[in-house]
C-alpha cells in the first residue's frame, strides 16, 4: 500500500527521477527549494532509465531572417542546415550542436519581449572559456551589446543582447554545475 493520501509531499519524502525511490526531506537534493511549494508526485515506469526528452530546437521569430541567421553564423559559428520544403514563410534553420537547432522564422511586425533579462527570458549556451575574448569581439563587431551578469557564479559567463533584441547567456562550457 502507498503513502496516506492525507500526508503531504513534505511528510512522505521527495520522489526522484524516473524510479520509485523516495528520500526523506532531510536528505533532499539541493536543487529542491524548500521555500517553494513542491510538485505533486506522480509515479510511473519507463522502459529505460535514460531521459525521455532532450532539447531539440527553439524557434525565434524575427523581422529579418537573413540578418538574424547571419548574426548567428558569423558570431557563434552555428551551421546552416537544410530545412524541409513545407514551410510557407521565410525561414532558416541553424544547428548549434548535434541534434540541437534554432529555427528562425519571419514574423511581420515582430517585437521581442520586454522580459528578455537575466531574471526573465533568455537563452543560455555553453562556449569554451578560452574563446570568450574572441567571441565578445565578434559579437560587438556585429552589433551586439555585452551585458555583465547580475548574479555571481563560481564560473565565467556573460550576456549579450543581439541586434534583434534577444538576450543570450554564454557560459563556460567546462564549468561544474552549481548546487
Amino acid at each position: 500500500s502507498g503513502p496516506s493520501e492525507k500526508q503531504s509531499e513534505q511528510e512522505r519524502g521527495f520522489h526522484l527521477g524516473n524510479s520509485d525511490a523516495r528520500i526523506a526531506p532531510a536528505q533532499a537534493p539541493r536543487f529542491i527549494d524548500p521555500c517553494l511549494p513542491q510538485p505533486t508526485c506522480q509515479t510511473f515506469s519507463l522502459l529505460s532509465n535514460k531521459p525521455v526528452t532532450r532539447f531539440n530546437h527553439l524557434t525565434l521569430g524575427t523581422r529579418d531572417v537573413i540578418a538574424t541567421r547571419d548574426f548567428f553564423i558569423q558570431t557563434l559559428a552555428w551551421k546552416l542546415v537544410v530545412r524541409p520544403g513545407n514551410i510557407e514563410v521565410e525561414a532558416a534553420w541553424l544547428e548549434l550542436s548535434e541534434g540541437q537547432q534554432i529555427h528562425i522564422l519571419h514574423v511581420p511586425g515582430f517585437e521581442v519581449s520586454p522580459f528578455e533579462k537575466e531574471f526573465g527570458r533568455h537563452v543560455a549556451v555553453d562556449y569554451p572559456l578560452a574563446e570568450f575574448p574572441a567571441l565578445k569581439e565578434r559579437l560587438v563587431a556585429h552589433g551586439a551589446e555585452l551585458i555583465a551578469p547580475i548574479r555571481k557564479t563560481p564560473f565565467e559567463r556573460f550576456f549579450f543582447k543581439m541586434p534583434e533584441g534577444y538576450l543570450f547567456e554564454v557560459v563556460d562550457a567546462a564549468r561544474k554545475p552549481e548546487g
